[in-house]
C-alpha cells in the first residue's frame, strides 16, 4: 500500500474583522478581548492549537473604516440589521474618479504574538472530536464478490474501485488461511490527511 502521513497540520486565515477602541477607558490598553471561539469538541483542540495574534494601533478614520466593514459584513441578515453603508476608504482609482475602489491604506504599529493551546491545558472530561468519525468503519472491496454472473476479474474491480483519485486502498484484506480476499478502503479525505492541510511541518511549531 502507498503510505500515506499520518499527521498534518492546517492553516487558515481569519475572515473576521476583530476591533476594539480605548478613546472612553483610563489606559490605552485592551484586554480579556476574545479573538476567537471554538467549540469544546473542536477537532483542532484535539493535539495542539495555535493562533497568531497581530494587534493593529488604527487611526481614527481607519478605525472608522473597519467598523463599517464590519457592520456591512456581520450585521446583515435579519430585519433588526441596519441597512449596509456606503464603504468607502483612502483608495482612488487613477484612471476613473468614478470607478469605486475599496480599501484602506495606513501607516501604524504592530504588535504580535504566537499562541499555543495543548489539549493537556483542557479539562479532561472534553469529547474531543477527531474529524474523522465519518470514516468508520471502513469499507472492503473483495476480489472474488459472489452473486455475480459472470463474475469480474480481480483487475476489472480494482480498477472500478481505485482507478480514480478519490478512493484509495488502506490495508490487504486476508483469510483466516493468509489468502488475499481484497482491500479495505475508503475516501481520500479519510485516508491522506493532506486533503486538510499539509504534511510538512511549520517551521513555529515545537
Amino acid at each position: 500500500m502507498v503510505p500515506y502521513p499520518v499527521v498534518c497540520w492546517g492553516n487558515q486565515r481569519s475572515s473576521q474583522v476583530q476591533i476594539s477602541r480605548t478613546t472612553a477607558l483610563n489606559r490605552d490598553v485592551v484586554a480579556d478581548f476574545r479573538i476567537q471561539s471554538l467549540p469544546a469538541n473542536s477537532e483542532r483542540l484535539r493535539s495542539r492549537y495555535s493562533i497568531l495574534v497581530q494587534q493593529h494601533a488604527l487611526s481614527q478614520e481607519e478605525y472608522q473604516y473597519w467598523e463599517l466593514l464590519r457592520k456591512n459584513t456581520e450585521n446583515i441578515g435579519t430585519l433588526f440589521d441596519p441597512l449596509p453603508a456606503q464603504l468607502t476608504g483612502n483608495i482612488r482609482c487613477l484612471n476613473d474618479e468614478q470607478e469605486l475602489a475599496l480599501g484602506y491604506i495606513g501607516v501604524h504599529s504592530l504588535e504580535q504574538k504566537r499562541i499555543f493551546i495543548s489539549r493537556q491545558e483542557l479539562p479532561a472530561n472534553i469529547n474531543v472530536l477527531t474529524g474523522y468519525e465519518s470514516c468508520v468503519p471502513v469499507d472492503t472491496v473483495f476480489l472474488y464478490p459472489r452473486g455475480i454472473i459472470p463474475p469480474p476479474s480481480p483487475a476489472e474491480i480494482l480498477q472500478a474501485a481505485f482507478g480514480g483519485s478519490n478512493y484509495l486502498p488502506i490495508d490487504k484484506y486476508l483469510s483466516p488461511e493468509l489468502k488475499l480476499l481484497g482491500y479495505t478502503a475508503k475516501s481520500r479525505d479519510c485516508i491522506d490527511c493532506r486533503t486538510r492541510g499539509t504534511s510538512v511541518k511549520p517551521s513555529f511549531w515545537p
